[in-house]
């Protein structure tokens, strides 16, 4: 199926069949002066990623392209934590010619910060109906910092909020009942903390673009988790390079 500049066929990268038909097809639409040059799938979060590329008719595929020094592999984790346990060997090349690129956005380290501790809250709440002050203090300040970069703005006002109420008891451990609705607003935080990881397509998609453009006959392999091709498509907001296409593929690897 083709979808913009990108063909889209389920299990293709993943299934172990011969997709040269497919491909064949997908050239048809797309033009015999097209080639295939940027490959995504689901499988984000695999240990590692790109297993496919060792699988079936895949296997030795890119081996030329990556010994030419003409592959990029862009990876779910952020720039700084990118390393050599991010690509099968079949694709250490990659690695170690300075091509596996991260694209997850940094500010997401606040997130997933926010997120373990809200988990953390909830779960001593549960079990003392209380809240450590210092806690509170910390998740509605880091929830602030995620909304003055411009996401989930009004949950990081809400969030100010309850600081406001929470530092004007003079106790370290406030109760839960003292602070009404915040254990609903920290699990409607969570929800949609995970949903931003959808919604700011067009920025992780920058970080990716930056990449495809500044090497545009090299061969790109992408690797996202699933929700990132079957709910509101990355590729949808990732053009190819002039004469290439791309293949995405909306199962998980």
């Amino acid at each position: 199926m083709k979808s913009g500049n990108w063909w889209v066929e389920t299990g293709i990268l993943t299934s172990g069949n011969d997709p040269s038909k497919t491909l064949s097809s997908a050239a048809d639409q797309f033009g015999d002066e097209y080639d295939p040059m940027l490959f995504m799938t689901g499988d984000g979060h695999r240990n590692p990623p790109f297993q496919w590329v060792d699988r079936g008719v895949w296997k030795g595929s890119f081996k030329d392209l990556v010994d030419d020094d003409k592959v990029c592999c862009h990876v779910e984790t952020y720039s700084d934590a990118v390393n050599i346990n991010c690509v099968p060997s079949s694709l250490v090349k990659v690695f170690l010619n300075g091509k596996v690129f991260g694209w997850e956005p940094d500010f997401y380290k606040i997130l997933q910060v926010i997120m373990e501790t809200a988990l953390d809250m909830l779960v001593e709440a549960s079990r003392t109906s209380k809240y450590s002050k210092n806690d509170i203090h910390f998740v509605t300040k880091e929830m602030y910092r995620v909304h003055h970069q411009g996401h989930l703005i009004g949950e990081g006002r809400l969030a100010m909020t309850f600081w406001d109420i929470a530092r004007s008891y003079n106790v370290q451990q406030v109760s839960s009942s003292s602070l009404p609705g915040f254990t609903d607003f920290l699990k409607h935080y969570q929800k949609q903390a995970m949903k931003l990881r959808t919604l700011i397509h067009p920025q992780i998609a920058g970080r990716i673009q930056k990449r495809i453009d500044e090497f545009p006959d090299h061969l790109h392999l992408i690797t996202c988790g699933d929700a990132h091709v079957k709910i509101n498509p990355l590729y949808g907001y990732i053009k190819p390079a002039t004469g290439t296409f791309g293949v995405a593929d909306q199962s998980s690897a």
